[in-house]
């Protein structure tokens, strides 16, 4: 599985400290309930400047069956979240 955030200025160039990737084990809210948002595993993203996206390859290889959350985190020069977005993806057993 793929995870990339998109986080550049208009000429390309990173805007921010990094990006992480945050992900949360079926059955866990992080988007609605804030004792959810505690990541079960958290992964650093490196830039790409062609693609413009912070992103990386990731093994699901082991992971509970179910539907996981996934918050991409851009974190501004200070190193505090600037931007976010969760989504969710299915993993079948």
């Amino acid at each position: 599985m793929a995870v990339r955030v998109r986080g550049s200025r208009p000429d390309g160039s990173s805007h921010s400290a990094g990006a992480v990737a945050e992900f949360y084990t079926p059955g866990k809210d992080p988007e609605h309930v804030q004792a959810d948002r505690d990541p079960d595993k958290l992964l650093i993203l490196p830039f790409d400047p062609v693609t413009r996206t912070y992103g990386r390859e990731v093994s699901t290889a082991g992971w509970e069956p179910g539907t996981w959350t996934v918050r991409g985190v851009v974190l501004g020069p200070d190193g505090v979240p600037d931007g976010w977005e969760f989504f969710r993806f299915p993993l079948d057993p």
